[in-house]
């Protein structure tokens, strides 16, 4: 079922994309937590943990750090 009402939320949560009104906001808000709570009910981890970053997301992190190296020269690690 969480499934389900995960698919349904993302589905809604794309429709709600442009958030014109005041309604939409408060309805992309409420839909969000919806998605965030069927997301984590579905898979067993949240979507914003290390877990649900998959390859792509990683190596877009990798190259956001050479970037930030590139042009500050720091040393953040």
């Amino acid at each position: 079922m969480s499934k389900f009402i995960y698919k349904k939320t993302l589905l809604a949560l794309e429709r709600l994309d442009k958030r014109q009104t005041s309604f939409q906001k408060k309805a992309y808000t409420l839909i969000h937590k919806l998605y965030v709570w069927s997301y984590t009910k579905a898979n067993g981890f949240s979507p914003y943990s290390v877990e649900a970053m998959d390859e792509h997301d990683r190596y877009m992190d990798y190259q956001e750090y050479n970037a930030r190296m590139s042009v500050d020269g720091g040393d953040y690690a």
